[in-house]
């Protein structure tokens, strides 16, 4: 009902929750005290004055659609959402709730997603054993959800939108695998320019780690990111072939907001994860490094290619493990 008030956003009704303590209490409460809150929208709330057609639709639909709400007060609210400053007062659900609170990991990535960004994905994710997260929009969202059920992981995507609009194939896979799908809109809010930015920090906040596998300079991808960051999580970026089509990615490593890797060993070792597959012991790349070289005398040492020397000498720059002295590349202390 309180969701249903026009004018009423989540950052005042996370603080009414908080000043009251339940929802019956806010429901419950002299006008005078609402006032304190929700200023000129007390009378409404004392009164009961909610948009009834709309919380009889939202009941209707939810029913129909098989989808449970929970508050701020089930047990299952993901305790990770209040560390948002707007956490969304009703989340809608269907599937395992029991994921909310578990270990996760959210993958986010461009819609157009490259080859190698795909690839990628659906390496890392076969070697993880945290839930993973993500929106269920195409490329890195759809692929990292299809990896995590075909390695029998279990999956969460984040609606951007209403229940009702949610009829793409991949949401009924997670579902059929035991995954979860949730919602902060009503079940029949449309799809908008802002709601795939609110749907992104919750992405961010559900998880300890967000794994950026692809974004460009003006991605949504990276809004997903900056909350993780804002959120003191920790944030990793994936710098695949071709280069430009990184950007974003490239900038959030630049500004320290994020931690580049380029294969899949480097970024298990980071996150502590165990992987069965061979580790390489060293950087092949800084072993050569031992004395300063030409990129020419680099590739002759190394047998890269150029595009993958060039790639992985831009990620050992930006980790600041690599310097550039005029033709010659030095190895920093």
């Amino acid at each position: 009902m309180l969701k249903s008030l026009k004018g009423v956003g989540n950052k005042t009704l996370y603080k009414a929750f908080r000043h009251f303590g339940s929802v019956y209490d806010i429901l419950t409460a002299d006008k005078t005290a609402l006032e304190s809150i929700f200023g000129s929208k007390a009378l409404q709330i004392h009164s009961k004055a909610f948009d009834k057609k709309l919380v009889d639709n939202t009941i209707f639909t939810t029913k129909r659609l098989g989808v449970e709400a929970i508050s701020f007060e089930d047990e299952f609210y993901p305790k990770e959402l209040f560390s948002l400053p707007d956490p969304p007062p009703v989340l809608f659900l269907k599937g395992d709730k029991s994921l909310l609170n578990k270990p996760s990991i959210s993958i986010v990535g461009s819609r157009k997603a490259t080859i190698s960004a795909l690839n990628m994905t659906k390496t890392v994710v076969s070697s993880l054993k945290n839930i993973v997260v993500s929106g269920g929009a195409d490329g890195i969202d759809s692929k990292a959800h299809e990896s995590a059920i075909e390695n029998s992981i279990p999956t969460i995507s984040v609606l951007g939108f209403g229940f009702s609009y949610a009829g793409k194939s991949i949401f009924n896979s997670i579902l059929n695998k035991n995954g979860l799908l949730i919602s902060e809109f009503l079940p029949n809010e449309k799809p908008t320019k802002f709601t795939f930015p609110m749907r992104n920090r919750i992405i961010a906040s559900l998880s300890e780690y967000l794994l950026l596998m692809q974004a460009s300079i003006k991605s949504g991808a990276l809004i997903s990111a900056y909350w993780a960051f804002k959120l003191n999580k920790k944030v990793y970026a994936y710098i695949g072939n071709p280069v430009e089509e990184f950007g974003g990615s490239f900038e959030l490593i630049r500004d320290n907001i994020a931690r580049g890797f380029i294969n899949k060993d480097q970024l298990l070792k980071d996150l502590n994860f165990d992987d069965k597959s061979p580790k390489t012991p060293s950087n092949p790349l800084l072993d050569n490094l031992d004395k300063p070289c030409t990129f020419d005398e680099l590739l002759l040492k190394t047998g890269y290619d150029e595009e993958k020397l060039t790639l992985e000498l831009t990620m050992l720059e930006l980790e600041g493990l690599v310097s550039k002295e005029g033709a010659y590349f030095v190895k920093n202390a």
